[in-house]
């Protein structure tokens, strides 16, 4: 996070200053253990009210993946899934 904080003296980051690119999550922050919603693509019929995602925490950003993939931790199982 220290790299792409912009100084007020500055006009850019310092990462973009040493790779001449803009990071590459900077449009998709989110915050650590940010609860959110991961949606469940089963290929049931569900009730109109019946959940349809399960409660995760952000831990981090996925390596391999897109910029906009995140990984969350399923709080029930304890398992780390790549959304």
């Amino acid at each position: 996070m220290e790299n792409i904080i912009i100084q007020k003296a500055n006009d850019k980051c310092s990462y973009t200053k040493i790779y001449a690119k803009p990071t590459r999550f900077v449009s998709n922050i989110k915050i650590f253990g940010e609860i959110g919603i991961v949606c469940v693509y089963d290929m049931t019929i569900k009730a109109k009210l019946d959940d349809r995602g399960i409660h995760c925490m952000f831990i981090g950003y996925s390596k391999y993946h897109k910029d906009d993939v995140y990984c969350m931790l399923n709080m029930k199982t304890l398992k780390v899934k790549n959304t």
